[in-house]
């Protein structure tokens, strides 16, 4: 049976067993051990009032905080509800540091904390509200820095149950104010070893497109296919000393696939609306205030087909 197309798919459990198509990169996971316990990655993705994104913010926390004590109940003991009463589990950094002084205590649990868009809430802030509002969730006592001041508590001290850290994101915009203090985190964006991390390799994609030659479904040649992509999928590069190396967008790629293996043509527009979310960005106004200030530094132009996306990072 031909593999399916994942396109929009991030669930890896359906990927596997649905029998869809996936390209392993699991050999990083080596890669990623031999790094500094708490890492960095930035990776550029493809409405209510300040108050509702707050809320939403520590609802979102708090939630993935008890799915992680019911999932693991049974190495963290029963005994872990005894310290987690219903004012601690409403609040996410009294959460998380109830969790992590329970698992210190016990000796013999270790947390390896996976952070996902770690600039999502930021992000929204100061794309939808403002400055002012974004200061007051980063900077002080604003309820994402705070977060983040457990965070670097919860890896500190002897025998601290947080083991390991891994935050991703999709802009490194607010990264100076998250970090600002937290000197623990080592940023891998552009080392050269993770450059083909996320995305498809050349070599990946041909591989892809060689399977569906194979099955019959791919409507071009191999070259054609790869010629056709790459003005337009493959221009991220995250190292000085990768400029040969590109990476294609694998969002788009699959976009593009799903419509030529189902209809046997490319699609009527070559690139889906994640263009469009990287050209707003790039057009923010306060993305615009902040580089004109002088706060973002141009670092390497992503998408180089397309004048207006850059990737910025703070200076």
């Amino acid at each position: 049976m031909m593999k399916q197309i994942p396109y929009g798919l991030t669930d890896f459990g359906r990927i596997q067993k649905e029998n869809y198509y996936y390209v392993d990169k699991t050999m990083f996971i080596e890669k990623i051990e031999m790094q500094p316990s708490y890492l960095f990655l930035i990776r550029p993705d493809a409405s209510g009032n300040i108050n509702e994104v707050e809320e939403s913010f520590w609802m979102h926390c708090c939630g993935k905080l008890s799915d992680f004590v019911y999932r693991y109940e049974h190495l963290l003991g029963k005994d872990i509800w005894k310290v987690l009463d219903e004012k601690t589990k409403e609040e996410p950094g009294a959460f998380l540091s109830a969790i992590n002084t329970y698992a210190t205590r016990k000796g013999d649990i270790k947390i390896y904390l996976l952070i996902d868009e770690y600039d999502n809430f930021t992000n929204t802030i100061l794309s939808t509200y403002g400055m002012d509002l974004y200061r007051k969730a980063m900077h002080g006592e604003g309820y994402i820095r705070r977060f983040f001041n457990v965070i670097k508590a919860a890896t500190t001290g002897m025998g601290s149950a947080v083991n390991r850290l891994f935050i991703t994101g999709v802009s490194p915009v607010t990264m100076d104010d998250v970090t600002s203090g937290f000197n623990i985190g080592t940023n891998i964006t552009n080392n050269p070893w993770f450059n083909d991390l996320v995305g498809f390799s050349e070599k990946e994609l041909r591989e892809m497109l060689a399977y569906y030659k194979e099955q019959g479904v791919l409507p071009m040649s191999i070259d054609d296919t790869v010629a056709m992509m790459k003005p337009n999928y493959d221009n991220y590069c995250f190292g000085e000393n990768k400029l040969t190396d590109c990476m294609f967008n694998s969002d788009m790629v699959l976009y593009c696939m799903k419509s030529l293996i189902l209809h046997g043509a490319k699609p009527k527009e070559i690139v889906d609306e994640a263009r469009e979310q990287l050209i707003r960005y790039s057009k923010d106004e306060y993305v615009a205030e902040a580089r004109q200030k002088g706060k973002l530094k141009l670092t390497t132009a992503v998408w180089r087909s397309w004048e207006l996306v850059l990737m910025e990072e703070v200076s």
